[in-house]
């Protein structure tokens, strides 16, 4: 049950939004955790009742125990559940500005949501032991989804928001480059910042380039495959492209400052 730890450490990785905030959006962020911290503080009265039951064996120790479980079980849904909503939301607010148009991820995410209302159901009413064992089972099948869902709208989110970044220096670049062509003075600093120019520009189609493999990452990598490394891969991508950015932005401003 401790795996929703996982969870909480891909929640706190997620790029913080640098748009406008959606109040939505914060609700779900508190809500997991409260949730979480909810979840955790079940965890020991478990463990307790856990290990009553396993040293007696009685019928009062067994009936703590799944009483135990049952608790344990409904917060692990109602924390998951709060985190799918969460990566939802935030999905659909990046989507405000990255442009992003696949359907597939709501769908299933809607889809694990109604499972988990559903499975908080079967947790509170659970009546045996081996029923909470068919129950997490079950669970940890849709976390799993849900997991892989999670680092895939990560990635997503990273790189819409650095091909947004790319559009925006290259509107820059075009801006530029008309200045130096309009300027027919034949001197040594103009010739250097032309230079200049001209190797940024290579700097910027390498910084494409990467952002192009982050996209076939993503894209080669079916529904359902294994999403982690993938997503680490994009942002390693992300990262050298954004370097890149840095640098072409230093020297820019280096360009247009010796033309004054």
């Amino acid at each position: 049950m401790k795996r929703l730890f996982l969870f909480f450490l891909l929640f706190c990785l997620f790029p913080k939004i640098v748009f406008s905030q959606d109040k939505t959006t914060d609700q779900y962020y508190s809500e997991f955790v409260t949730n979480y911290r909810v979840y955790q503080g079940l965890i020991e009265p478990f463990d307790t009742q856990k290990s009553r039951y396993l040293a007696y064996q009685s019928v009062s120790s067994q009936a703590d125990f799944l009483d135990a479980s049952k608790r344990l079980i409904a917060a692990e849904i109602e924390a998951i559940a709060s985190y799918t909503s969460f990566i939802r939301t935030y999905l659909a607010e990046a989507t405000r500005i990255i442009n992003y148009r696949e359907n597939y991820l709501y769908v299933v995410l809607d889809e694990e949501l109604d499972y988990l209302a559903v499975a908080k159901k079967k947790a509170l009413s659970l009546s045996s032991l081996s029923e909470s064992q068919s129950l997490l089972k079950e669970l940890s099948s849709h976390f799993q989804k849900i997991s892989q869902a999670g680092y895939q709208i990560k990635a997503i989110v990273e790189l819409g928001s650095a091909n947004k970044t790319l559009e925006n220096i290259k509107v820059e670049t075009d801006k530029l480059e008309v200045v130096l062509s309009e300027i027919k003075e034949e001197q040594a600093q103009i010739f250097a910042a032309k230079e200049k120019f001209f190797n940024l520009k290579k700097e910027l189609e390498a910084s494409e380039n990467l952002l192009q493999q982050a996209d076939r990452a993503l894209k080669n990598t079916p529904q359902g495959g294994n999403f982690p490394p993938v997503s680490a891969q994009v942002k390693q991508l992300i990262n050298q492209s954004l370097d890149k950015f840095n640098l072409i932005i230093t020297g820019y401003k280096n360009i247009i400052f010796s033309l004054r």
